[in-house]
């Protein structure tokens, strides 16, 4: 598997990228409309950061008056919504080995160790991941990790515009295009080997993981989609078992999305569209197939 796979596939599920910036004022993130002739109305897709800190904000001008115009918000999944007891309850249909197996018997050589070395760093006990599947373990020693570096779901880009149309003043009707268990059901697909696998390369990459989220920051700031690809999508490219997983993650859920979008024009819905920024990005991308159906698509 490429560098940068195994951290991105932890990152993906609870950071789309995660921004490290200091200036972020002068940040030019992605963001598109997207037009159909036939209906003379738009569809604006900004690509979604999910981690972050208080510095993010405010957005930039460009941001926000397009979210204003628009007559709805759609995003990939409304957490803001999902209450702590269902989250439990899908958590542990899809991330708990429930058939007595731990943790510890499926990392081979020192890999435990190295697990159990990186918890103790934390502070946290690894035998609190024992009876997790070992997808789940990677994405919440990803996120410990994170939440140690000072970073927080709360100041997520989706989140924040999930607050504001929940506001009075800035209500607007939301649209999920996927749901929490048909998130969460997708790293329970892979295959135990796929997941170990995924887990390895976690705690292979624990120590770099900072300078490889500051690449994507810094891409993601300046809307280098040439970066993104490369940091992103190449992280996919390098075995038959990253491709996979990338067809899962991306490529499926993207075909899924475009359906939506493309409804949303059809029946002439001003919306205002927050998905990872993965998802609008490199041949599989938002963009690209939107572009391809005819549309105009026109970065802003």
């Amino acid at each position: 598997m490429n560098r940068g796979t195994g951290s991105f596939l932890g990152y993906w599920l609870i950071v789309a990228s995660v921004v490290i910036v200091s200036s972020f004022t002068q940040a030019d993130p992605l963001l598109w409309r997207v037009s159909d002739s036939a209906n003379q109305r738009s569809v604006y897709l900004f690509g979604s950061i999910h981690f972050g800190q208080s510095s993010m904000y405010p957005l930039p001008d460009n941001v926000m008056s397009r979210y204003q115009d628009a007559e709805s918000l759609v995003v990939e999944v409304d957490l803001l919504a999902s209450q702590s007891d269902e989250m439990s309850a899908l958590l542990s249909k899809y991330g708990h080995n429930n058939n007595g197996e731990k943790l510890s018997s499926l990392l081979e050589g020192d890999d435990w160790l190295r697990f159990q070395d990186i918890c103790q760093r934390q502070g946290i006990s690894a035998e609190r991941f024992q009876h997790l599947q070992p997808w789940l373990a990677a994405i919440q020693l990803t996120a410990i990790q994170m939440r140690a570096s000072g970073y927080s779901e709360a100041y997520g880009v989706d989140r924040y515009f999930l607050g504001l149309a929940k506001r009075e003043d800035f209500l607007k009707p939301i649209v999920e295009l996927e749901s929490l268990q048909s998130q969460l059901s997708i790293f329970a697909g892979l295959s135990q080997q796929e997941q170990v696998l995924f887990l390895r390369q976690t705690l292979d990459e624990y120590e770099s993981g900072g300078d490889y989220l500051r690449q994507i920051a810094e891409a993601w700031e300046q809307g280098d989609k040439v970066q993104l690809e490369k940091l992103i999508i190449g992280a996919f490219s390098d075995a038959d078992a990253a491709q996979a997983m990338y067809e899962v993650i991306f490529a499926e859920r993207n075909r899924r999305m475009l359906a939506s979008v493309t409804e949303l024009l059809k029946v002439g819905r001003e919306a205002f569209v927050v998905v990872g920024v993965g998802h609008m990005i490199g041949q599989d991308g938002l963009v690209k197939q939107l572009r391809a159906l005819g549309f105009q698509v026109e970065q802003l």
